[in-house]
C-alpha cells in the first residue's frame, strides 16, 4: 500500500496569527468554508467565538489546512435522568467547528493529522482544568477528514466515538 503522506512536507501546525498564515489563496472546494477563513475567521476569533489553529508548510506561510475549536456547555437537564437525579452542573464540551485542507494537500493524510492535533489539544486542555471534558465534532459530509469520517461523543464520558459515513462504528476509551 502507498504511504499517502510520503510526499507532504514538513508540516507546522501553529495557532493563528493574522501577519503569519497567508490565506488568501486558500480553497479546500466548499465555498462557505473558503469564505469563513478568509473574511470572517479574525472576528469570530476576535469575538471569542473560536480559536484556529494553521497548517502550513515548514518555513512557508500559505495555509495549507485549519482547525478552529470553540467552548460550550451541555445542559445537565437535557442529559439522563440519573443526571438530574445527581444533579450534575453543566458539562463543559470543546466544538471543533471546523477542519479543511486545501484541494491540492487532500488526500495525503493531512486531515487527519489536524484532526489528532485538535484532539491532543482538547485533551491537554481537559488536564488542565482538572475535569473532564468531552469532544464534539460535527462535520458535515462537505467537510470531512481524509478518511471521510465524523466522531461525537455521545455519552461524555472520557472516550470517542468515531463514526463513518458508511456507517461503521469504532469507539477509543481517552
Amino acid at each position: 500500500m502507498p504511504n499517502k503522506s510520503a510526499d507532504l512536507p514538513t508540516i507546522t501546525i501553529a495557532k493563528f496569527e493574522n501577519a503569519l498564515h497567508e490565506r488568501s489563496a486558500f480553497s479546500c472546494g466548499f465555498a462557505p468554508i473558503d469564505n469563513f477563513l478568509k473574511s470572517s475567521l479574525s472576528e469570530q476569533i476576535k469575538d471569542g467565538m473560536v480559536a484556529a489553529w494553521m497548517a502550513t508548510a515548514e518555513g512557508q506561510n500559505a495555509v495549507l489546512g485549519f482547525y478552529t475549536l470553540g467552548a460550550m456547555a451541555v445542559r445537565a437537564q437535557f442529559g439522563p435522568k440519573k443526571w438530574q437525579r445527581a444533579r450534575v452542573p453543566d458539562i463543559p464540551v470543546i466544538y471543533i467547528r471546523a477542519v479543511a485542507v486545501r484541494q491540492d494537500m487532500q488526500g495525503r493524510m493531512l486531515g487527519t493529522a489536524l484532526v489528532v492535533d485538535a484532539m491532543k489539544r482538547c485533551l491537554g486542555i481537559a488536564e488542565q482544568m482538572a475535569r473532564q471534558l468531552s469532544f464534539l465534532m460535527c462535520l458535515t459530509a462537505s467537510i470531512s477528514t481524509d478518511a471521510g469520517t465524523s466522531m461525537l461523543n455521545s455519552d461524555f464520558s472520557r472516550s470517542v466515538i468515531l463514526r463513518t459515513r458508511e456507517g461503521s462504528i469504532f469507539r477509543w476509551p481517552m
